[in-house]
């Protein structure tokens, strides 16, 4: 349980330099890729200015993470003790932000449900714990990974009273720049990069979740954005693991490629809670669609910087890419970041949904299917440029993660953009 504060002291402070930030790596074209401010979007700025508009005690973005959950991102400096036990326990209650990004509406105090939300677990002992009495939350559109999307929370004390309909409005409206800035940011950052290729999957809405009775719990109309088959397959895979016992109540996890009418894999982050009372009163399922090699390339460690962990890790990202035809050791890797090999395996992967071996073949992937789809490049000169041992190892990886041999792949996407063109 959080201990009691004064929140506009002692929950937030100044952010203690990180020489990882400094350090910086270079990328694949030459240039910078390090993990600093140059690029960042202005969160601090913004939520400071919103204190000329808004008094208040404490503003936070908090996300939904490919790892399934909620993280708190920002402003840096968060309190540690704050932070950690809402990542602990109160993301599991916070139903807050599950209401408005999947409403994609404003509310006061929890809304049209406020009298419950005041009897709940998250107003009681997390925020009256440390001092906080009143809250606005209003959604932010896709603050680090598209598809995830992010609220603002702005806390005020007993104190400063509730908010006019005025300051509502600005809450409101910040968050709507904050979520224009994440992308346009994004958008900078990945200038190099082009188009995306039409290959890559890229729904609007890139999680899902399942209750015991195999409702869909969160945007009501995502799953008809999927293919059928696809879907027919989450929901078979949702009701084994609400099946299987956990007697202990943590989340279990996998990584789990479900086919598509073509048989095209797509690659989810599996994970089921016990209980996960923010969106159910039982069991619930969430399926995380893995972020691409592009989502990753325009991620950076500021992008989290209201937690120092997930700014360590995230600085290990451009090392990852660089080098990932070399098929870099695991204690090479949390070296460069100044962690043992066994705890940034173990928080990489929970944190950022896809383990560091996934994610470095996922580099390779998604380098290989680039060749495929843009030439005629023969398949051992495409292994030995991907960083595959020989022919085979790469036919057999590539059909492990995409459902398809190469040449069959391939093919598939050649008619895919024959018939689009017509």
């Amino acid at each position: 349980m959080p201990t009691k504060a004064r929140p506009s002291r002692s929950i937030t402070s100044k952010t203690p330099a990180r020489a990882s930030e400094s350090a910086g790596h270079k990328s694949r074209g030459g240039k910078s890729d390090s993990p600093t401010y140059a690029d960042a979007p202005p969160y601090k700025s913004l939520l400071q200015n919103l204190d000329r508009v808004v008094p208040h005690a404490l503003a936070l973005v908090i996300d939904t993470m490919p790892g399934a959950g909620l993280r708190i991102l920002q402003p840096p400096g968060v309190h540690s003790a704050f932070f950690r036990s809402y990542d602990a326990k109160f993301q599991l209650e916070d139903k807050l932000t599950w209401a408005t990004v999947i409403g994609g509406k404003t509310l006061v105090d929890g809304g049209t449900d406020a009298p419950a939300f005041r009897s709940s677990t998250y107003f009681r002992d997390f925020m009256r714990a440390n001092g906080l009495e009143r809250v606005v939350t209003a959604p932010v559109a896709d603050p680090v990974f598209a598809g995830y999307p992010g609220a603002l929370h702005v806390y005020r004390t007993d104190g400063q009273g509730a908010f006019t309909n005025a300051q509502v409005a600005a809450v409101t409206a910040l968050a709507r720049r904050l979520g224009d800035t994440a992308v346009n940011v994004r958008s900078r950052r990945g200038r190099d990069l082009g188009q995306p290729p039409r290959w890559l999957h890229r729904p609007p809405v890139r999680q899902f979740a399942f209750d015991s009775r195999m409702n869909s719990l969160l945007w009501p109309d995502s799953l008809g954005t999927l293919d059928e088959r696809l879907v027919g397959f989450m929901r078979e895979e949702a009701a084994r693991r609400i099946k299987i016992e956990n007697d202990a109540g943590d989340a279990e996890t996998q990584t789990v490629g479900l086919p598509d009418s073509a048989g095209e894999l797509w690659r989810f982050r599996c994970v089921k809670y016990a209980s996960y009372p923010a969106l159910s009163n039982g069991p619930v399922v969430f399926f995380c669609m893995q972020p691409n090699f592009l989502d990753w390339e325009v991620v950076r460690a500021s992008d989290f910087d209201a937690d120092p962990e997930m700014v360590q890790l995230a600085s290990a990202l451009p090392y990852m890419r660089q080098h990932f035809a070399r098929h870099p050791r695991l204690d090479a890797i949390s070296k460069s970041v100044g962690i043992s090999a066994f705890h940034f395996h173990r928080r990489f992967t929970r944190l950022m949904g896809i383990t560091p071996k996934y994610f470095l073949l996922e580099c390779q992937i998604y380098e290989s299917r680039r060749y495929l789809a843009e030439g005629n490049i023969d398949l051992p000169q495409l292994s030995r440029e991907c960083g595959f041992a020989h022919q085979s190892h790469f036919t057999s990886r590539f059909k492990q993660i995409i459902g398809m041999t190469p040449t069959r792949w391939r093919r598939y996407v050649r008619q895919a953009d024959l018939a689009a063109s017509k």
